[in-house]
């Protein structure tokens, strides 16, 4: 995992477990993945968390979990390309 001042990156392996590409987070996310020690890998279109043994989208961990917001039947989709949440790029 990388750091920068605004942004903390995580990178993204494989089942080979080669880095293939990274996810930009706030420093909250990373600091709690990293005491966490949660494994944050590329699926074939979006980026997971696993945690207690189930593969979670990460962007919806992020914002159902870790922010404690509900969800909403009338807003069902969370932005996960949104400067807030997650932004990932392949290497």
């Amino acid at each position: 995992m990388l750091s920068n001042n605004k942004y903390d990156f995580i990178n993204l392996r494989n089942r080979k477990d080669n880095i293939i590409g990274k996810t930009k987070v706030n420093h909250e996310v990373y600091i709690h993945v990293l005491k966490n020690n949660y494994a944050i890998y590329k699926g074939e279109k979006y980026v997971y968390i696993v945690k207690d043994g189930k593969n979670i989208l990460f962007h919806k961990y992020i914002y159902y979990t870790f922010y404690n917001n509900t969800f909403n039947k009338l807003k069902p989709f969370v932005d996960h390309k949104n400067i807030n949440f997650i932004y990932v790029w392949m290497m």
